[in-house]
């Protein structure tokens, strides 16, 4: 790998890793209860820039394409990854990141229960 960032490298690698694996989450708990994955339809694919995050978060969020800048890294990515509890100021919304999004999906599954589910999948 010469005359490339090494460091920059495995951070984004970890990073695209992470996502598939909250992706997987996601297509799991969606199978579950009798859903189906797709992501090649031109309605799910999103185009940029966008406002359209799961749930409505962060609503007033536009997210853009742009070259890597920290400044567009910290307002665009980092604006969705900020921990629920935390000292950096927050938009208003209901979630305020897209952890908290998946954690509310999280809790309304176990509040659920897996009896509840299958008697979905049978509809």
């Amino acid at each position: 790998m010469d005359n490339c960032n090494v460091e920059a490298y495995k951070l984004v690698r970890n990073i695209v890793v992470q996502e598939m694996l909250h992706f997987a989450q996601a297509a799991n708990i969606l199978i579950s209860i009798g859903g189906k994955v797709r992501i090649d339809s031109k309605d799910t694919v999103p185009h940029f820039p966008t406002t359209r995050l799961p749930g409505g978060v962060l609503p007033k969020l536009t997210l853009t394409l742009e070259k890597f800048t920290m400044k567009h890294v910290y307002e665009n990515f980092m604006a969705l990854e900020v921990p629920a509890y935390s000292t950096v100021p927050k938009p208003h919304a209901h979630w305020n990141t897209i952890g908290q999004f998946y954690e509310e999906i999280q809790k309304c599954m176990e509040t659920l229960g897996d009896e509840n589910i299958q008697e979905t999948k049978r509809r």
